[in-house]
This record gives structure tokens, C-alpha cells and sequence, in this order.
């Protein structure tokens, strides 16, 4: 593998920033550098004064250096001598830089700086041998590159915070602390180390940190003493005589209320001091806890003492799921909830412990979803329905309940959604969209319910694109857009409602990108990175708006895979793994942060498939396997870990498949199909786990496929289809469901057609047209049914042709044809819809052929070579793409034989070869392009030995 390869599988190589200091007479030497590292992956920083004349130029060069990971000095006799050179030399050795010293020129040993003389040089002074040095300096450059980021990005933190006066407000706070002492504890041998005042600075932030946790601590601690005293003080006052008690009361009153008011302060206080362990956190609560349990003693009959315990429990809760400790979280909860239900029993007509009663239910569901326990979760928040109900249609006017009743509806309608159940999910966000709606026409000036239905509308939208239901959710989503757009111009520095509209933006990204619409959907994408790129500059400490980011830079990457631009979409994968990596090294015990690192691994992996580089894509899949596997052992009961395991495994299958390792793909998916049998029989109501053991039936039954075993991939072929039928049988409306279902007949078809079933085969392929035809009839604009209808007229084709219907078939290609000639007339840098376009038009020339019409096919063939050469030349390293373009000379080539052009069919056949001789040698051990490459050389010789006699 080349660094230049290196750089694009390693996005922290892609991202290192390399300061060039030089000497003007070098400059086409440097040129030529900077092209060579940017090629490389890197982002080389240049002062070049005759561009930047007008700015403040010595500044300029420290930021440059400031941020720089490494400065590479390109040593010549004219840069030693150059006072300006050396300035820089000098500057980046007071910031501890890493050096990277390259010879342009030979220079005398005893000329060189001292900071460069004892590092070993990269010489560069043989033309010949440029690229080899360029791919030495890269190796180099990338040695501990992780660590040497970080250098630079504390260093850069370090010198703001000591050239703003060494203001405590710009210390590190938790979890960057914590990860910036690892950093220093992690220093790699031989790399540079940290400056004296960026380990003041690090000591500073840990004294700091230190102090407020000392005095929140301290002074909560302090106040429960107090507290404890006065209820103390209290329950002695309790015996005395009667004209005593009324001061008692007081006295217990105040103590209550002092208690409180701590408790709740030390619950929320610690949710934002990070960096405190989880058994830290629970001694200091459990303390309060018992504070307040002493009152409850002295006064068991109190009601409100003991609703008091109950809310200070649920606070807990959320306390311990901010820490990720769910178990306890789930504990303190159901603590909670058996408090308020003794009270609601005592007294049904309260409608505070009532809504108390909705609060902890909602709660406990709430915590049994990040558990993964969905049906329990349901449960709780179903029952939290059900007490809010009552209370809320008796006073419609009541709009805290009609709220409360709305959220219940959209907590019950989440966890139907992760099961799968999209039409009870559908039915319970429109009711409470009706809510809403309703609270919004009370009171049009209240931005609260505006955006409160701005969020039903989101979730709406989602569901509507899980159903297949694109235009409806395009129109939902334009809704949102009409709310959420004037909420975020109406106050620019409401950075709530500025995330707002950036989830409406990337929404309808998504939506038109499962419409084909590629070009549209890159502009509401950007329109949503704009956002967040601004928001994460104005906090760099917010995790969740930098996962956001990645997230939107994750969805771009997506619209530009779709679209055949590989590079491009790596660049913005990469982008987004770079902020996941660093939040997941930041705290490794955060469970969705891994998650979402491992999906990058996933999304990177995708990009090296498309591009054939398909080592390097399983090094990417297994590291998410790692992660995946990690996670699924912390807790085997979570449902949604051990699913997030089994897309791991099929993902490394799916390339162990294209590897030609048909065996142990099959293992690999076996492991997949073994994960989702146990969940698909732990609830056969959850729709998504049915559909993913239909998919692992899909996989299973193709290595069956290619192993030639076709009855074993029929059986497998046909289960998934039991389960699809059933899926659609259940709801009928699911326009993604009947779409996996015809893709399921085709693949029934495809094994009959190699088993000669030729009327079977027919029939299946007959079904998925129904299906697809169906589908088109809702909305003939939506370009992903209209290319699955034109598969289907060419699998009804194929089918024809092998009766020797050719006539039948003929026209069930050309209806395919004329689709796709549709489909890139409206999308003409849709790459796939060209691809899909070329291959209409050999089928066509295909049965011509057949026909003995051969001038009639070599213009069919003749129409598909301009788009097989436009792909071709789009993307030299796509390997389909060259194959593609080779088998297409090969048909012009048969097709000229036929009309006895002897002299073209050379010449076509030439070519073939020749693009064929090159994939084989960039991948020897590819049997099927050696076998293409050994029919075009028999071809060609038998053909020039005719020419020549």
C-alpha cells in the first residue's frame, strides 16, 4: 500500500496540517512538494508573501506554525541563510514543533540549525527518485500522528489562554481535561514533548476543576449538616408541650424545605461535573438520599414529604443516566414510581401526585429504551399514557396536560417505531400532532408549541420515509421547514432553534436523496453543515453539537456515494470520522459514541468497496466488528447492541463474499442469522427484527447461490420471502416493505433461471413487476421505483429469451430501456442511471443478435459504448467500470465478425485486451478477469491468423 493509500484509509493522516518553511529561491521545488503532500492526504500551510502582502505578515506565519502538526524545513544553501527561514525554525522550536527536515540541496553538515542537525533528513536531491522520497516523508509525517495532533490542538489552546492574560474561563474543563492528561501521559518516544506552559496550562485547568468540585462538594455537604440539624431540632421539638408544636412545625418546615433544596442541588450540580466516578457520584447521593429519608422517619404521615422523596428520586435517576449507570438509574426510578403510587391510591382525585404518577412511569420508560428493553419500555410508557389521559380530556383547557398527553403519545410511538410497527408508530404521533396543532391555534404568539409542532412533524416525516411514503414526507418535512426556518431568523443566537432547523434541513436532504434527487439534496445538506459548523465554533466544549457535525458530514458523504463520486465522499467521511474518533477516545465508557465511530469504520468501509480497494475495506468493517463486539459484551440483554453485532458480521461477509471466500462469508453470516433468530423469536411482533432476518435469509441464500448448491438457496430465498409476504400482509400501505418484497421474488427467480425452471422463474419475476408497477402507479416520479421496474422488464426479459420468446423479450427489454432513457434525461450525472442505461442497450443487442439482426445490434451496441467510456474515464481505479468498458468492445467486436468486418472486429478486440491485460495485472489472482483476458487473446489470434492467410 502507498502513503498515498495510507492517507486516504487513515483520516487522521488526512487531516495533518504540515507547515513548508523555505527559501524563495526553492519555490518550484516547494510547488511541486505541495502538490505531493495534498496528493498524499495532507493539507500543506505556505506563507507566500506576494499573495498575503497586505496582512500582518510575521503574525500570519506564527498562526501558520501555531497550527501546524510538523514543520518540514527544506534545507538548501539559500534557506540556511535566509534570516526569515531560520526566524520560523526558531519560533516553532518555542512551541515545541515536530521537525521534519528535507534536503532540496546539499548543504555543509556544520550549516544546518541545531534544532534539525541531530534529525534524520528525507533527501529529495535526485529528480529521479522524487516520488520515493515524497512516500518516505509521509511515513515519516504520519509516525504518531494521533498524538501529535493532539500536541498541536492543546498547543493552539495554550497559546489563546496566554495571550488573553491566563483567564480561568478558557481552562479546560472535563472530559477535554481528562483527555489532555492522558495525552501528556501517552507521549511516544521520540516525539516531541509538550511545552513548560502548556503543562501549566493543563496543571491550572486540574487545579481549577479540582477546586469547584471541592467547593460544590464541600458546600452541599456543609448544607445538609444544617439540614439534619434542624430536622433534628424538629423531631425533639415534636414531644414538647402543645404551644411548643406550632414552632416545631416551623422548625420541620424549614428543614424540609433546606433539605430539598440541596438534594436537588447536588443531583443537578453533578450532572455537569464531569471527570467524577460513577461510584463517587453514587456515595455523595446516597448520603443525600438518607438526608432526606431521616426527615421521612419523623414524619411518615406527611404527604408532601413523601412526594418530595419521590421527585428527588427521579432527579437521581436522571443524574445516573446522565453518567451512563442505567441499572441504578432504573432502580431509583422504580423506587420513585412506588412512592407516587401509594399516593395516587391514598387520594385519586390529586392531580399533582397524578401527573407525578405520569412523570415516573415516563421515566422508567424512558431509561428500559437505552436498556434495550423495548416491550418493557412500551409498558411503562403506555401506562404514563394512561394516567395522563383522564386528567387531560376532562380539562382541554389545561395546557400543561394537553402537552404532558402529546409527549406521552410521542414516547409510546418511539419505542412502536424501533419495533418496527410503523402504523400504530404513525397513529400516535398524529394524535399527537392534533394536540399540538391545537395548542399552537390557542396561542400563535407561544414559540414554545411552535416548536413543539415543528417536532411532530419531524418525527411524522420519519415515519413516512421508513414506509416508502417520499412525497408525503417531503410535504411534512416542508411543514417543519415552515416553522422551524422563521423560529431561527427570528433569534439568531437561540442556539436551540438553530439545531432545529440544521435536523429539518439534513431531514430533507434525506428525503430527496431517496427520491434521486441527488444534486437537490446536497443543498439543504450543506445549508444543515453551515449551521453546525458555526455552532460548534461558538462551543467547542459541546459534544452533542460536534456529533451533530459529523452526523451532517456523514449524510453528505452519502449524497456523493449515491452519486458515483468516491473521493469526494471519503473526504467527507473522513471529516466525520475524525470528530467521532476524538469523542470516542475522549470518554471510551460512552456507548453511543462508540456506536457512531463504528458506523464511520462502516461508512468508510463503503467507500473502499465502491473503489475495489476491498483489503483495505475489511481492515475498515473490522474495526467496527471490534467495537460492535465490545459493546454487545458489556450487556448481552440489550437488544439493539446485540442487532448493531450483527450488521458488523454481515458487513466483513459481504466483503469476504466479493473476496471469493464463499466459506467463511457463510460462517460470518451464519453468525448474523443466529443473532437475529434469537431476536426475531423473543418478539415476533417486532417488524424491524423480522426484516432483519429476512435480509440475513437474502445473504445466507446467495453464498448458497454462488457455491452452485441452488436448493439450499432456494430454501433460503423463499424464508425471507415468507417473511416479507408477512410483513406486507400486515401492513399493506408499507411502500419499503413491498419494494424488499419484489426484490425477493427476483432473487426466487434468479435461482429457477439457473435451474431451468424457466416457467417458474417467469412467474416470480412476473410478481415483482406487479409489485413494482403498483408502486410506480402511487408516484411514476420516484426514480428508485422506476429503475426497479425497469429490472424487472429485463429479468422478464431474460426469462422470455430463454423460451426463445425472443419477440416477448425484445419488448420487455426496450420498456426497460425507455425508462431508463427517462431516468437520465432527469439526472444526467447519476452515474448508476448511465451504467443501468448501457446495460438496456446490450440487452437490446443481445436479442438482435439472436435474431440474426447483427446491423440492428451493432447499433444497440454501438449507443452503450459512450456511456461505458464516459464511466471509465470518471473513475480509472473503479475496476467494474474498466470490465464493463471491455466487455462492450468484446460484443461490437462479435457483432462486427457477424457482418464479416474483420479488419473492426480487430481493432474492437484490440482494445479489450488491452483494457483487460491492465486489470489483471493490478490483480493477478482475479480468476474471472483472467479468464476474460484468455477468451479476448484466443479471439484475437485465432482472428489475426484468419487475416493474415
Amino acid at each position: 500500500m502507498t502513503s498515498g493509500d495510507a492517507a486516504r484509509e487513515n483520516p487522521e493522516q488526512a487531516k495533518a496540517k504540515v507547515f513548508i518553511s523555505y527559501a524563495r529561491k526553492d519555490i518550484i521545488f516547494v510547488d511541486r512538494l505541495e502538490a505531493s503532500l495534498k496528493g498524499r492526504g495532507f493539507e500543506p500551510l505556505i506563507d507566500r508573501s506576494e499573495i498575503y502582502a497586505f496582512e500582518e505578515w510575521w503574525k500570519r506565519i506564527e498562526g501558520l506554525i501555531a497550527r501546524a502538526d510538523t514543520v518540514v524545513f527544506v534545507l538548501s544553501p539559500d534557506s540556511i541563510a535566509s534570516e526569515v527561514a531560520l526566524k520560523e525554525v526558531a519560533f516553532a522550536q518555542s512551541l515545541n514543533k515536530r521537525f521534519a527536515p528535507i534536503v532540496c540541496r546539499p548543504v555543509a553538515d556544520d550549516a544546518v540549525p541545531e534544532a534539525l542537525a541531530r534529525l534524520n533528513f528525507v533527501f529529495f536531491d535526485e529528480e529521479a527518485q522524487f516520488e520515493d522520497a515524497a512516500d518516505r516523508l509521509a511515513e515519516a509525517l504520519t509516525t504518531d500522528i494521533a498524538w501529535v495532533r493532539q500536541h498541536t490542538d492543546f498547543g493552539e489552546q495554550t497559546r489563546r489562554w496566554s495571550l488573553a492574560g491566563k483567564p480561568s474561563g478558557l481552562l479546560l474543563r472535563s472530559p477535554a481535561l481528562e483527555e489532555a492528561e492522558r495525552w501528556i501521559a501517552g507521549q511516544p518516544r521520540g516525539a516531541p514533548a509538550p511545552t513548560d506552559e502548556t503543562r501549566a496550562y493543563i496543571n491550572q485547568s486540574r487545579e481549577a476543576t479540582t477546586r469547584r468540585r471541592n467547593i460544590l462538594t464541600g458546600s452541599l455537604a456543609a448544607g445538609l449538616v444544617v439540614a439534619i440539624g434542624l430536622a433534628g431540632l424538629a423531631y425533639w421539638q415534636r414531644g414538647l408541650a402543645v404551644e411548643e408544636r406550632d414552632r416545631a412545625t416551623r422548625n420541620f418546615k424549614l428543614a424540609q424545605h433546606t433539605a430539598e433544596s440541596l438534594v436537588f442541588d447536588i443531583s443537578q450540580g453533578l450532572r455537569d461535573v464531569q471527570g467524577m466516578s460513577v461510584k463517587s457520584v453514587r456515595k455523595i447521593l446516597e448520603t443525600a438520599k438518607a438526608t432526606v429519608e431521616q426527615l421521612a422517619v419523623s414524619a411518615s404521615d406527611d404527604a408532601s414529604l413523601q412526594r418530595s422523596r419521590s421527585v428527588m428520586l427521579n432527579e437521581f435517576g436522571e443524574t445516573y443516566l446522565t453518567l451512563g449507570d442505567l441499572e441504578q438509574a432504573l432502580k431509583v426510578h422504580q423506587e420513585a414510581l412506588g412512592l407516587v403510587q401509594r399516593l395516587a391510591a391514598g387520594d385519586p382525585t390529586n392531580t399533582q401526585w397524578q401527573r407525578d404518577l405520569w412523570v415516573s412511569h415516563g421515566r422508567i420508560g424512558d431509561t428500559l429504551v437505552q436498556l434495550g428493553q423495548l416491550d418493557e419500555a412500551l409498558k411503562s410508557h403506555r401506562s404514563s399514557l394512561a394516567v395522563i389521559e383522564q386528567p387531560s380530556r376532562s380539562d382541554r383547557a389545561n395546557t400543561q396536560w394537553q402537552h404532558d398527553l402529546s409527549s406521552s403519545y410521542i414516547k409510546v410511538s418511539d419505542v412502536l417505531v424501533e419495533e418496527g410497527k410503523l402504523n400504530e408508530a404513525l397513529d400516535g404521533y398524529r394524535a399527537c400532532l392534533a394536540i399540538r396543532e391545537r395548542l399552537v391555534s390557542a396561542d400563535r404568539a407561544s414559540m414554545r408549541w411552535q416548536r413543539e409542532l415543528s417536532v411532530v412533524y419531524n418525527r411524522i416525516g420519519d415515519v413516512l420515509i421508513a414506509q416508502g411514503k417520499l412525497d408525503e414526507a417531503l410535504k411534512t418535512f416542508r411543514d417543519d421547514l415552515g416553522i422551524s426556518e422563521p423560529l431561527a431568523n427570528s433569534d439568531p443566537s437561540n442556539t436551540q432553534w438553530q439545531r432545529d432547523l440544521s435536523v429539518t434541513y439534513n431531514k430533507l436532504g434525506d428525503v430527496l436523496m431517496a427520491q434521486g434527487k441527488l444534486d437537490e439534496a446536497l443543498r439543504p445538506h450543506g445549508d444543515a453543515i453551515a449551521i453546525r459548523e458555526r455552532l460548534v465554533r461558538s462551543d467547542q466544549s459541546n459534544t452533542q453539537w460536534e456529533r451533530d457535525l459529523a452526523l451532517s458530514y456523514e449524510r453528505v458523504g452519502d449524497v456523493l456515494m449515491a452519486q458515483g463520486k468516491l473521493e469526494p465522499a471519503s473526504k467527507s467521511y473522513c471529516d466525520s470520522f475524525v470528530i467521532r474518533e476524538r469523542l470516542a477516545a475522549r470518554d471510551g465508557s460512552n456507548t453511543q459514541w462508540q456506536r457512531d465511530l463504528a458506523v464511520s469504520y462502516n461508512k468508510l468501509g463503503d467507500v473502499l468497496v465502491a473503489q475495489s480497494n476491498f483489503d483495505e475495506a475489511l481492515v475498515s468493517y473490522r474495526e467496527d466488528l471490534a467495537i460492535a463486539e465490545r459493546i454487545a459484551a458489556n450487556d448481552p440483554t440489550n437488544t439493539q447492541w446485540q442487532r448493531d453485532l450483527s450488521v458488523s458480521y454481515e458487513r466483513i461477509a459481504d466483503i469476504l463474499m466479493r473476496q471469493g471466500q464463499a466459506g467463511e462469508a457463510l460462517k460470518t453470516y451464519l453468525a448474523a442469522l443466529s443473532i437475529r433468530k434469537g431476536l426475531g423469536a423473543a418478539d415476533v411482533s417486532n417488524m424491524q427484527w423480522q426484516r432483519d432476518l429476512s435480509i440475513s435469509y437474502d445473504k445466507t441464500g446467495a453464498v448458497f447461490e454462488t457455491q452452485g448448491k441452488l436448493d439450499e438457496a432456494l430454501v433460503s430465498y423463499r424464508a425471507g420471502l415468507l417473511i416479507r409476504e408477512r410483513l406486507v400482509a400486515s401492513e399493506g400501505s408499507n411502500r419499503q416493505w413491498q419494494r424488499e418484497l419484489s426484490a425477493s421474488y427476483d432473487e426466487v427467480g434468479d435461482v429457477l433461471m439457473q435451474q431451468r425452471s424457466f416457467d417458474e422463474a417467469l412467474k416470480a419475476y412476473l410478481e415483482a413487476r406487479r409489485l413494482r408497477e403498483s408502486l410506480t402507479a402511487i408516484d411514476g416520479r420516484d426514480a428508485r421505483w422506476q429503475r426497479d421496474l425497469s429490472v424487472s422488464c429485463n429479468k422478464v426479459g431474460d426469462a422470455l429469451a430463454a423460451q426463445d420468446k425472443l419477440d416477448e423479450a425484445l419488448k420487455s427489454y426496450q420498456d426497460g430501456l425507455a425508462i431508463r432513457e427517462r431516468l437520465v434525461v432527469n439526472d444526467g450525472g447519476n452515474l448508476q442511471s448511465q451504467r443501468d442505461l448501457s446495460v438496456s442497450h446490450d440487452k437490446v443487442g443481445d436479442v438482435l443478435m439472436a435474431q440474426n439482426k447483427p446491423q440492428d445490434a451493432l447499433t444497440a451496441y454501438g449507443k452503450s459504448l459512450p456511456f461505458r467510456q464516459r464511466l471509465a474515464e470518471t473513475d480509472r481505479s473503479n475496476s467494474m467500470c474498466q470490465r464493463d468498458l471491455a466487455l462492450n468492445h468484446g460484443k461490437l467486436a462479435l457483432t462486427h465478425l457477424k457482418l464479416r468486418n474483420a479488419d473492426d472486429a480487430l481493432s474492437e478486440l484490440r482494445k479489450a485486451r488491452e483494457i483487460m491485460a491492465a486489470l489483471v495485472a493490478s490483480e493477478p489472482k482475479n480468476k474471472q478477469w483472467s479468464k476474460d483476458l484468455a477468451v479476448f487473446d484466443a479471439e484475437f489470434d485465432r482472428l489475426e491468423g484468419q487475416t493474415r492467410r
